[in-house]
């Protein structure tokens, strides 16, 4: 396979190919790891399940499932995203299986390192992705829409010609975005969330407000904790989880203590009349002024309401003494 061929089965897979779920993209997006494999200044993890062959690269799919548990980690725990619009979101495979993973690692806030998904510890997790995500979703499916592999008889790895992975080398930033379009205009078909394609690309939005802004919010709260209005402000909370909106806008910012901030912990909605208070906050004019025509209560209420029905816990947090 010349580079004008595997070009054509990229370019294929961009504008022609069908989808039902974003494993394929995310196949693809695992294979461009494999550019690291001799040419990586960092520890290349997963190298064991790679073989160099005449012409190419034999890779075994515990490799590429190491890649699908990594990368699917956050859009399912901190974004909370459907993969299917044909099933709920807790019922596809992957996020199963992703489930079973957390409950033997224990909830964390911050995605485990590649180490982890690559442990021989979590090899019956890898194994089960391979058998209910890959091999029967994705393996032979992917060929139809980008033939750039070779499927092993017994199914248990993929030969990668010399000249994918030297196309990959060369257009890897650009494969990247294209591959996150194509997730992200699936999952923008089957989610309502703000800022997809921010999450998508792991490109972290601005967590904090200016401290000239902040300072006046303080101000304007006489110092004193927004929520329990007891407290002094220590924090600058999300009312709506940042998780969610993936965005810091002062509108959606309130000054809180530390008890308060964590008891509402990361994905929790305060309750309607905790945030009737926010909306009645932000019809202020001061807050007006500086939010300018980029906020609208309409806009902002709806969303509080489409949180709560698509991303946080069914409970609502209340502010306690």
């Amino acid at each position: 396979m010349d580079i004008e061929e595997v070009r054509h089965q990229f370019n294929r897979f961009f504008t022609r190919a069908k989808m039902q779920s974003t494993y394929k993209p995310y196949f693809l997006k695992s294979l461009l790891d494999l550019t690291e494999y001799e040419n990586s200044t960092k520890p290349f993890h997963g190298k064991n399940w790679i073989k160099k062959l005449p012409g190419g690269l034999k890779v075994d799919l515990e490799f590429i499932a190491s890649r699908f548990a990594f990368m699917y980690w956050n859009p399912h725990f901190k974004f909370r995203l459907k993969q299917s619009p044909a099933y709920p979101r807790e019922d596809v495979h992957i996020y199963l299986i992703l489930d079973d993973m957390q409950n033997m690692l224990g909830e964390r806030k911050k995605i485990p390192k590649i180490t982890v998904f690559c442990s021989p510890t979590n090899s019956k997790i890898r194994t089960r992705i391979i058998s209910k995500c890959i091999q029967a979703d994705v393996l032979h499916r992917l060929l139809k829409d980008c033939n750039i592999y070779k499927i092993s008889n017994d199914k248990k790895s993929i030969f990668v010609p010399f000249s994918v992975i030297e196309y990959i080398s060369k257009n890897k930033p650009l494969l990247q975005n294209a591959i996150d379009f194509v997730i992200t205009s699936f999952l923008e078909t089957c989610n309502s969330a703000p800022q997809i394609a921010t999450k998508i690309s792991e490109k972290s939005p601005i967590s904090q407000l200016k401290n000239s802004i902040f300072d006046q919010m303080i101000r304007k709260q006489n110092k004193l904790c927004f929520y329990c209005v007891k407290r002094k402000i220590n924090v600058q909370e999300h009312v709506i989880p940042k998780n969610y909106v993936w965005d810091t806008k002062p509108h959606n910012i309130v000054g809180a203590c530390t008890k308060c901030n964590r008891e509402k912990w990361y994905n929790l909605l305060p309750d309607e009349n905790t945030f009737n208070k926010v909306l009645e906050r932000n019809d202020e004019e001061w807050l007006k002024k500086i939010e300018g025509d980029l906020y609208s209560r309409e806009a902002y209420h709806s969303q509080y309401h489409t949180c709560h029905s698509d991303y946080a816990d069914d409970e609502f947090w209340t502010p306690s003494d």
